[in-house]
């Protein structure tokens, strides 16, 4: 089973619910959520799966939902979204709960979209809406609501992207891990995802931080439709409120036959003779994860198998383990030019994201090249056992759930493995990055 890995650089680097009717959304200028008439009435098209992700746009992020019956194609993809908090809505001298709207776009996803085997045998269709939140004022609270939905959600707006010298960007916080799953229609194979979420989700309400990492290996569907339903519901208190962003991992991609729907865009699937690259998937091959989230887009990228985005003093570079990434290959020149395009005035950290380890355990280890290896494969899936000729060379081992959260501060990068069955802090390790100074920036932009 492979183990989501993170590598850090300084310096260098549920269920179904059907509906029988719709409702058609009406046009205004401006909304009210406070009660009365207003465009974003509730009805047959309730949403689900709701996730935040961020784009490459300053200012915005992107917003996408699902609807379970097919006829709600027509209903439009309206949200209402301002500054503010949900909760004070309707308050004396509080004008937040006067909105801003926006019109999205709408596509469906089947059966029909994936490649082959298992995931292409069973009919389905699930409606996905996609939504540009846009103007939004940096690092302020908003709140949002989505038509045919009573729910108010609230999230905090990225930064403004850094402009100087990137010790003065605003401190950035996250949380990482892979391997989840959900437990509702596989809770043997992944016995402890519901708890990780939990954990999650009462560790970022303690001390609120900016996005999610999920670094492949996400629902464990391989082919089964409805467990990506169960998964997108069960992460949902997280990715609504949170941007989410994801790589894909060998349960995702990995699969044999026909490339025909890889919108990844390759010729022949990745199967190197040395690697366990088989039919993981159940013949999704990426098509499920790439039609239920939008991750930031641009004409040199391939969202979600690869991609990047700076946030604050961070860039990250998000890769596929399960394409061919050797030198000459397409996705090494992308990482190849993407890397050497980096700022590292602007964004002194770096980092990047891949499912396949370089290394097989759960903590972390630093190369003599100076890159922190971070393994967090925990996060709901039944573990592997550590082996009597990895405790050789293990300074320590915990065989547990938990994830990583990782606090980004100037040239300070602290990491901390939290327990799913705790919350507490089981390890930790503080980086210091040697940045360049002021000066030196101003000498390298001439």
């Amino acid at each position: 089973m492979p183990r989501a890995t993170i590598a850090l650089a300084i310096c260098v680097v549920l269920g179904f619910l059907h509906f029988t009717s719709c409702v058609r959304p009406l046009g205004t200028s401006r909304v009210d959520l406070t009660g009365g008439a207003h465009p974003l009435q509730s009805g047959g098209c309730e949403p689900f799966e709701v996730h935040l992700s961020l784009t490459t746009a300053d200012n915005a992020l992107t917003l996408t939902w699902s609807t379970r019956n097919p006829e709600c194609v027509d209903c439009g993809s309206k949200v209402g979204y301002g500054l503010g908090s949900g909760a004070t809505l309707g308050s004396s001298g509080n004008t937040s709960h006067m909105l801003q709207y926006v019109m999205g776009s709408t596509y469906t996803v089947s059966e029909d979209d994936m490649c082959s085997g298992l995931a292409q045998q069973t009919p389905f269709t699930v409606v996905m809406h996609v939504v540009q939140l846009t103007s939004l004022l940096p690092g302020w609270r908003h709140h949002y609501r989505i038509e045919g939905s009573s729910r108010v959600h609230e999230f905090q707006a990225p930064p403004a992207r850094t402009r100087g010298h990137g010790s003065n960007a605003a401190p950035v916080s996250f949380i990482a891990y892979g391997d989840m799953g959900e437990g509702v229609e596989r809770p043997q194979k992944c016995p402890m995802a519901a708890a990780t979420v939990a954990a999650v989700q009462d560790e970022i309400t303690r001390k609120p931080v900016d996005l999610i990492l999920h670094v492949g290996d996400l629902s464990y569907a391989d082919g089964r439709h409805r467990v990506w339903g169960s998964f997108m519901s069960s992460i949902e208190p997280l990715a609504s409120r949170v941007p989410y962003m994801v790589s894909v991992g060998n349960h995702e991609y990995d699969f044999t036959g026909s490339t025909a729907n890889d919108l990844s865009g390759v010729k022949d699937s990745y199967h190197p003779k040395w690697g366990n690259f088989g039919d993981d998937s159940g013949g999704e091959c990426g098509a499920m994860v790439a039609r239920r989230f939008s991750m930031p887009s641009h004409p040199s990228f391939n969202s979600p198998f690869w991609y990047a985005f700076d946030y604050g003093s961070v860039h990250f570079t998000m890769i596929s383990t399960e394409h061919d990434i050797s030198p000459g290959s397409r996705q090494y020149k992308w990482l190849e030019a993407n890397l050497a395009g980096v700022d590292r005035c602007k964004t002194p950290w770096v980092v990047v994201g891949m499912h396949r380890p370089h290394v097989r355990h759960q903590h972390c280890m630093s190369d003599r090249s100076g890159i922190t290896h971070y393994v967090v494969g925990t996060a709901g899936h039944v573990l592997s056992s550590v082996t009597n000729e990895q405790k050789e060379w293990l300074e320590g081992d915990v065989n547990d759930w938990g994830f990583l959260r990782l606090d980004v501060d100037g040239d300070q990068l602290s990491t901390r493995f939290i327990r799913t069955s705790t919350g507490e802090v089981e390890d930790q390790v503080t980086l210091r990055a040697q940045l360049f100074s002021p000066d030196d920036c101003r000498s390298l932009a001439h």
